[in-house]
């Protein structure tokens, strides 16, 4: 049920895919004090009146079950390797 806000630099915008999904702006902040401070305010009231949206869809390509078979995907690609 966390709820991620962010500021709107380094690799967030792309790991939150904010260019693509324009719902997703909920998630960050401009930088500055005043908008972390308005933007908290908007997700207290938001978590209060019970919204059961999250972002956890946004970030489950990074989960454990999902990463664990990639990297064994990959791993077992390197295992062929012809001497």
């Amino acid at each position: 049920g966390a709820r991620p806000l962010l500021p709107d630099r380094l690799a967030y915008p792309e790991i939150l895919d904010k260019a693509n999904l324009p719902d997703n702006q909920q998630y960050f902040y401009d930088g500055t004090v005043d908008d972390l401070t308005r933007r908290l305010s908007e997700l207290i009231e938001k978590y209060n009146s019970n919204d059961e949206n999250t972002a956890q869809h946004l970030i489950g390509r990074y989960f454990w079950p999902t990463r664990a078979k990639e990297l064994d995907d990959a791993f077992a690609g390197m295992s062929s390797f012809d001497n």
